[in-house]
């Protein structure tokens, strides 16, 4: 099975470049490539790639928005930035930013493909040539709905809403006893230590 690549940088001899590598390299071929930010979105949207490889300039100075335009195009979409920066502090906030990797433009060009296929087998990527370590993302928290029965989302929607668990009781026809121990299961099942980390995850993830 080939990985798709779209290839967005804004000089046309790196382009050339990368594809000419990427079409090299078994089982990657490139999906099409791109100079500027909505060319680039529209070209994620209709060839939905599995990856992008990113000059940071089509981004400009908000990577995290470009990220959202590609993430909005094709939720799979995993981005490797392909930049000339060594600073550490600016890479990792790429990182939280959201990209799944980074290569040096100066490193072998063996980089992107090790990049490419690293990522593809799930882990994230940072070029070779860089001596510090990007710790793995915290993994994403499960929906609520994922974890509690329908009666324990009804409970925690409504705590979550700050209803009182008399008030719960009295709409679902339960005992106050009853909402008590739904209560204790739903901190338990999603780890929460008390009803303030409750209502703190129903807001954050609008489950009010």
């Amino acid at each position: 099975m080939e990985i798709t690549i779209v290839i967005a940088d804004p000089h046309p001899v790196l382009r050339a470049g990368i594809r000419s590598f990427c079409e090299s390299q078994p089982g990657i071929r490139i999906a099409g490539e791109c100079e500027d930010a909505d060319e680039l979105a529209d070209m994620v949207r209709t060839t939905r790639p599995e990856f992008v490889v990113l000059d940071p300039a089509i981004a400009g100075q908000d990577l995290k928005e470009m990220l959202a335009r590609l993430s909005a195009a094709n939720a799979s979409t995993r981005v490797i930035v392909h930049g000339s920066s060594r600073d550490q502090a600016q890479i990792r906030s790429m990182f939280h930013a959201g990209i799944a990797g980074y290569v040096l433009k100066d490193a072998p060009a063996v980089d992107l493909a090790a990049a490419v296929f690293r990522i593809a087998s799930g882990d994230r990527y940072l070029s070779s040539t860089l001596n510090f370590e990007i710790k793995a993302a915290p993994p994403a928290p499960r929906d609520p709905r994922d974890i509690l029965t329908e009666r324990e989302y009804e409970v925690f929607r409504q705590l979550g809403s700050g209803v009182r668990p008399r008030d719960i009781a009295k709409s679902l026809d339960l005992s106050a006893k009853t909402i008590d121990t739904y209560r204790a299961k739903i901190l338990r099942k999603l780890e929460l230590e008390n009803i303030a980390a409750l209502i703190r995850l129903a807001a954050e993830s609008n489950h009010q």
